[in-house]
């Protein structure tokens, strides 16, 4: 497991657009952007990533910040706190995941019309119901006896997918590359 640094709220954030993030572990007060701020921008943006957050904090007999982390229901680790604590906090979130090895997270019923909906309105690209991220079709390959060609959408930020037989919707379809001359 590779660690990414941030000094403060706004570099996790921007940390968080630019590599592949699967925990994070969040002081409460930081500058900029505080932990609280951090989560609530998660929550909108990537709230698969929202889900997986632990925060860390010393504040812990500030009233404001126990509500603040009570209304927020995410784990805390108090400081001064055990790196093995911590360490086996972030392992569990990472390893509790769509993308972990052996997950097998399909979209629901309901995501899967949402993500119809979104693709075939008019400039619509496919994005996930789930945390907007982009979606990306798969190479066909041979379905069960009698299905033809099957095709699996996947989203390239919390990797859920969803298996697509028969045709996929044109707009689906990446571009076919240009013929040479």
């Amino acid at each position: 497991m590779a660690v990414v640094q941030a000094e403060n709220g706004l570099a996790a954030m921007a940390a968080i657009g630019l590599h592949p993030v699967v925990a994070v572990v969040c002081d409460v007060r930081m500058e900029f952007f505080n932990g609280f701020q951090v989560f609530d921008a998660l929550k909108a943006e990537r709230p698969d990533l929202a889900e997986r957050l632990v925060f860390v904090t010393a504040w812990g007999d500030d009233p404001e910040v126990r509500a603040q982390l009570a209304q927020a229901g995410r784990p805390v680790v108090w400081k001064p706190f055990d790196m093995p604590v911590l360490v086996g906090l972030v392992r569990h979130m990472a390893e509790d995941r769509p993308d972990a090895p052996g997950s097998t997270a399909r979209f629901s019923l309901e995501e899967a019309r949402q993500i119809r909906e979104r693709t075939l309105a008019p400039g619509g690209r496919p994005t996930c119901p789930c945390c907007n991220g982009e979606l990306v079709l798969s190479h066909p390959f041979a379905g069960p006896e009698n299905t033809g060609l099957v095709w699996e959408l996947r989203c390239r930020r919390c990797f859920r997918t969803l298996t697509i037989s028969g045709v996929p919707e044109q707009s689906m379809l990446p571009p076919e590359p240009p013929l040479a001359p």
